[in-house]
């Protein structure tokens, strides 16, 4: 018969073993959603930073959990087990967070104040983009922070390397509180040179764009025929008189 301390003991492991998950997971992700968020969607860092208190509340609450136990029924149901090779996790890890982020990042960034469609578009795109990318380093941080903390499923395949994972757990345990901290500093600084971040892609994209328009529409219909692009009188009506002995352009 269980007693009730047994019932104690479990439960607490049970959620202990949750609250190690999601902070893996949230350390591992809140950095690349910072850039998709601010660099990539022209979110203001406020409403980022409110998305992220949103989904750091949230995944304590419970969606963390979630996509952990639901992850890991998922894994059972098609088989993913101890003896299961790495890429077949990492595989599964992307296409199980590329389902999940769509399913999730439009409602969370309507609750941060976001009501831009376009912004809410390009910034659930980088989620389905992130998830297929991310996904299976993702499922390896949920896995190996849990490995670190001493709260593993044995049921599970072991995710850290030997040299980690004989070391003794006072260190493992320094290892993922290091890794946290990490993460954080790593985030703070995306946050503080956003705006220098933004401004380099914005100026960046928009030379490709023109570079696209100048170069690659024209020679597209034909306005340089291609026997005729590299001739003197096309280079001349294109890009001006050249002296390629003298490296610089005469007009």
């Amino acid at each position: 018969m269980v007693t009730i301390k047994e019932m104690a003991k479990n439960y607490w492991n049970f959620v202990r073993s949750r609250a190690v998950g999601t902070t893996g997971q949230c350390a591992e992700c809140f950095p690349i959603y910072v850039v998709a968020e601010t660099v990539f969607s022209g979110m203001s860092n406020a409403v980022s930073l409110k998305s992220k208190l949103i989904v750091g509340a949230a995944s304590y609450a419970g969606l963390g959990p979630a996509y952990e136990w639901s992850r890991g029924k998922c894994m059972d149901f098609v088989g993913i087990g101890k003896q299961s090779s790495e890429l077949t996790i990492r595989t599964f890890d992307r296409l199980y967070c590329t389902a999940f982020n769509l399913a999730v990042s439009p409602l969370v960034y309507l609750l941060s104040g976001e009501r831009s469609l376009k912004n809410i578009a390009i910034g659930t795109a980088c989620s389905f983009g992130i998830g297929l990318l991310n996904g299976g380093y993702l499922g390896y941080a949920l896995d190996a922070s849990n490995e670190l903390m001493g709260c593993s499923d044995p049921k599970k395949r072991p995710r850290l390397p030997k040299i980690i994972s004989h070391l003794e757990p006072k260190v493992k345990k320094r290892i993922a509180l290091e890794s946290l901290i990490a993460s954080i500093t790593l985030g703070s600084m995306l946050y503080y040179y956003s705006g220098e971040l933004r401004k380099a892609y914005v100026e960046t994209r928009d030379w490709a764009k023109e570079s696209y328009n100048e170069q690659v529409v024209p020679f597209v219909h034909n306005k340089i025929s291609p026997p005729e692009r590299m001739t003197d009188s096309v280079l001349e009506s294109q890009v001006g008189k050249y002296d390629f002995h003298r490296k610089e352009r005469c007009f």
